[in-house]
């Protein structure tokens, strides 16, 4: 029997990787869900592991090697809908290598399809809503050798009867403060690119109930407030506790769905940020997501708050130029055209860079709706697009009017470069024009105002997204270590990330 050194292994799955070796692209990429279920064992004395895993990884030799000198007692792997099927791969496989092991499996997909997942065969328990203390009471009786019984949050299966003891699930957890700060250094070894600004998650859930995004589903999980920040002065004190690790740091992302929503808590957080980061030799810059609404698209108030407290960027999510799909498909909040091109010139006043989310290929748009995006974000000329085609995700309201239209054949779509090719079937937007209009999208959107030799590269890169192989090729060339100490920086510079 292989020595018992590690009690617990945590299991990350990722499709669109850097390396087999380094998996996450940089920092930016660590997930907060299971690093806290991970923090949270560790804190409490268990000698905790963490596997990153991609589609190409070889799971055989992978496992067969780990099982030569770690055999832990539990396994807790976590997966939205399209990783599902791959982290049921993973678990077959662990149960061959470790046959006595308890594998354990939560994170969205589980949460919206709890029935369905403990179905599963090589899966002995499932969890639904937040996983930190369930995963917690779930090892403690692991290591004591009790029944695994009446857990808050887990579907628990008997072994021998397969039959299902489906536990109530907690109110979320209200108090954010009460966390840990995340483990980061279980994360450097899986991370090609460690160079790279660090991010802090500042709430959970969110006040929007967006069609395409499993929001509006998660938040019906459970009992309780879904949408939750940590206190301002929490947020402070980790970024504290990161400046002693790495006190060259430069940049932090604040990770939450949106900060505008409360405008209190805005105020009161952007306040101290301001007071904190000037009272350092050389001020953090900042960037988060930002959900424009009415009222936000037309408030120069907050930007200059934002600008005051040395926010360097901001993501917004146009998605669609056409307000019909904002409206009647995507259930998006409510925000003009020209409300947001307002918005868009205004941060430019502040200098603060606008980061800008659009989607292709949604359900109901034809070739109008698109020629709507293209013009909204070229007026609005913003500093980046983060260009992706829709992706049927399981657990929405878009997916289900999907599914009911047949604009989807199968239950899952195929996950290989997901929100990089089209899945539906739209009657009014084919297949081969999408892929061509996400391709030429650069083109469309910066020409005459950006250098050709910049679109046709940003050209190229779409069209690299389009090809597995190609794909490959770039993250391999993009992340290699040689290209980086020779400061070949053009690629990164050029293609981002």
């Amino acid at each position: 029997m292989p020595s018992k050194n590690i009690d617990i292994c945590c299991i990350y799955s990722i499709e669109d990787y850097a390396t087999l070796r380094a998996p996450l692209i940089d920092p930016l990429q660590i997930p907060f869900g299971i690093s806290y279920v991970a923090t949270i064992l560790k804190n409490n004395g268990y000698n905790v592991d963490l596997l990153v895993l991609t589609h190409d990884s070889d799971l055989e030799v992978v496992m067969t090697d780990y099982a030569k000198e770690n055999y832990p007692f539990l396994f807790c792997l976590t997966s939205v809908a399209s990783e599902f099927p791959f982290i049921c791969k993973v678990c077959k496989i662990i149960k061959k290598r470790f046959p006595s092991t308890y594998i354990a499996v939560g994170g969205s997909h589980t949460s919206l399809f709890p029935d369905y997942s403990i179905k599963q065969p090589h899966i002995d328990c499932v969890c639904i809503g937040e996983g930190e203390l369930a995963m917690l009471a779930l090892a403690s009786s692991i290591k004591q050798n009790v029944r695994i019984t009446s857990i808050n949050n887990l579907w628990i299966k008997d072994k021998l009867s397969g039959v299902v003891e489906k536990n109530k699930t907690a109110n979320f957890l209200e108090d954010l403060d009460s966390l840990p700060f995340i483990d980061r250094q279980m994360w450097q070894p899986w991370i090609s690119n460690i160079n790279s600004p660090y991010s802090i998650l500042v709430g959970r859930g969110c006040p929007y109930r967006c069609s395409y995004c499993s929001n509006h589903k998660l938040s019906g999980v459970a009992d309780g407030r879904y949408l939750r920040y940590r206190s301002p002065d929490n947020v402070i004190a980790e970024i504290k506790y990161i400046l002693i690790s790495n006190p060259s740091a430069e940049s932090i992302y604040f990770e939450v769905e949106t900060l505008g929503f409360d405008h209190k808590y805005d105020e009161d957080f952007l306040k101290k940020l301001r007071f904190y980061n000037f009272s350092l030799r050389k001020p953090l810059s900042f960037g988060c997501n930002l959900t424009l609404t009415k009222e936000i698209s037309q408030s120069e108030a907050l930007l200059e708050k934002f600008k005051a407290a040395n926010f360097k960027f901001l993501n917004i999510g146009l998605e669609s130029g056409s307000e019909r799909i904002r409206r009647e498909v995507l259930n998006r909040p409510y925000y003009s055209n020209e409300s947001i091109i307002r918005f868009c010139a205004s941060a430019k006043k502040f200098n603060i860079e606008i980061h800008m989310y659009v989607l292709l290929g949604i359900p109901g748009e034809n070739y109008l709706d698109f020629k709507e995006t293209i013009d909204c974000v070229r007026k609005c000329d913003p500093g980046k697009v983060s260009l992706s085609i829709y992706y049927p995700y399981p657990g929405t309201t878009l997916y289900d009017a999907v599914r009911k239209k047949k604009y989807l054949k199968t239950d899952i779509a195929e996950v290989r470069l997901e929100r990089k090719l089209p899945r539906l079937d739209l009657p009014d937007f084919s297949k081969k024009e999408i892929i061509k209009d996400y391709i030429l999208f650069p083109y469309f959107v910066f020409k005459g105002n950006t250098p050709l030799y910049k679109i046709s590269l940003l050209v190229i890169k779409n069209l690299l997204n389009t090809n597995y192989k190609l794909n490959r090729i770039y993250r391999l060339l993009t992340e290699n270590i040689f290209f980086r100490k020779k400061k070949l920086k053009l690629i990164r510079l050029f293609f981002g990330d």
